[in-house]
């Protein structure tokens, strides 16, 4: 029996003995001290500061756990182990220099706080705190599997999601696919983008929470969260919509929209594909429609029956 101490939606596969090797080497990497800078502090500490409007921050928390988070069964990743950076020059956040992301193997978030000296609005750092923070949260509870490498002597991850990478580190839907969007599209870009697309949708339609803006900048930021309009030519968010975000929602409006948004958000955080696959061969009328549209030809599929 494998305990898994902080991660609770991923499996370990092959042998017991292989399993506990993974265990033991993720373990190993999840209980290790946090250690970090100066101008960085965990969530959980962040919350008893003056950085945020600590009750609004709470309002829509607990409100996506009673939501989404009873919905689709998802559990947030634990706030000792989402680190942020305070910025001390740039805008920070989604807006400055990309510091950021989740991390599987070590189950740890980061991300940059909107710098105070340049946004003065607690409301809009305190919101674009928190979709940063889902969106990691949702990363955090997608389904992922690992296998032991023995030559490298380390944990593998092998699934994650609706994606696979083998074990000769070929990915089951390749990097170029997102060119043919909206027909194709890369399944990690289309997990990220659904995130944020998810997230965003969930902020408009749940949180009625307001406060007056003072400064253009602050209105602009407000817009991308709530709406996903872009005012202001930032170049990690303008980079992001044109590479990631856009293709997404071409491909689910070509698709499905908001029906095959729900599919794929299950299929993600299940591991479970096969309502995905029936879904698309019903709209191809060919059973390896799945396969056709995502599968590249380098993509050795034997290696799914890892067990």
């Amino acid at each position: 029996m494998v305990t898994k101490l902080i991660t609770k939606n991923e499996i370990y596969l092959g042998t017991q003995l292989d399993q506990n090797k993974t265990a033991n080497y993720l373990e190993s990497l999840r209980a290790s001290t946090i250690k970090g800078f100066d101008n960085e502090i965990k969530l959980v500490d962040l919350l008893d500061s003056n950085y945020i409007i600590t009750d609004l921050y709470l309002e829509v928390i607990n409100k996506f756990k009673e939501t989404i988070g009873e919905l689709y069964n998802i559990e947030l990743l634990d706030p000792s182990r989402y680190i942020i950076l305070l910025p001390e020059s740039n805008i920070g956040g989604f807006y400055g220099i990309p510091v950021g992301g989740f991390d599987h193997y070590q189950a740890l978030g980061k991300t940059t706080l909107l710098n105070s000296e340049i946004i003065k609005s607690d409301f809009i750092i305190t919101m674009e705190l928190i979709r940063n923070y889902l969106h990691d949260c949702i990363h955090y509870f997608t389904y992922k599997s690992y296998y032991w490498n023995e030559e490298k002597c380390q944990a593998v991850r092998y699934q994650y999601g609706l994606n696979f990478r083998n074990i000769h580190g070929i990915s089951y839907s390749s990097p170029n696919l997102s060119i043919k969007y909206p027909i194709g599209i890369n399944l990690n870009l289309l997990m990220d983008g659904l995130t944020q697309y998810f997230v965003s949708l969930f902020i408009k339609s749940n949180i009625n929470y307001r406060k007056s803006l003072n400064h253009l900048m602050e209105f602009a930021i407000f817009e991308e969260i709530f709406y996903l309009n872009l005012l202001k030519d930032y170049k990690s968010p303008v980079k992001y919509y044109k590479e990631v975000l856009h293709p997404t929602i071409e491909f689910l409006k070509y698709w499905g929209n908001d029906y095959l948004m729900n599919d794929i958000l299950l299929a993600m955080l299940s591991g479970n594909l096969e309502s995905l696959k029936i879904y698309f061969s019903s709209k191809l009328n060919r059973k390896d429609a799945w396969e056709i549209l995502f599968k590249q030809e380098l993509f050795d599929e034997t290696d799914l029956s890892m067990k």
